[in-house]
């Protein structure tokens, strides 16, 4: 059996594409913008506030072209905000998020 090369990459994907395949989960977080927890909704809009703007400007440009932009620093920055507010509320997420 052939093992993963990136499992991390991996994971990510899965969860995208169980997202995708998941039309409730779509209008709950899409649409009514319902997350587990409201105090997580303010560092992932800033964080998407760069990040966005990043992909818009940069769009296919390889990964070495987003890391050696001056602003991915800011990325990590508010991605590193973000992570720590939602670990914090870990321990208070349902374990089938698609029930929330």
């Amino acid at each position: 059996m052939r093992q993963a090369r990136y499992p991390g990459v991996r994971l990510q994907v899965l969860s995208a594409v169980e997202s995708l395949a998941d039309r409730e989960h779509q209008e709950r977080v899409w649409v009514r913008r319902e997350l587990p927890h409201p105090d997580e909704v303010v560092p992932l809009r800033r964080l998407g506030e760069v990040f966005g703007l990043l992909v818009d400007e940069l769009g296919d440009e390889p990964d070495e072209v987003y890391l050696a932009d001056p602003r991915w620093e800011e990325v990590v920055n508010r991605s590193a905000e973000a992570l720590a507010v939602m670990r914090a509320n870990e321990s208070t997420l349902p374990m089938d998020l698609s029930d929330s």
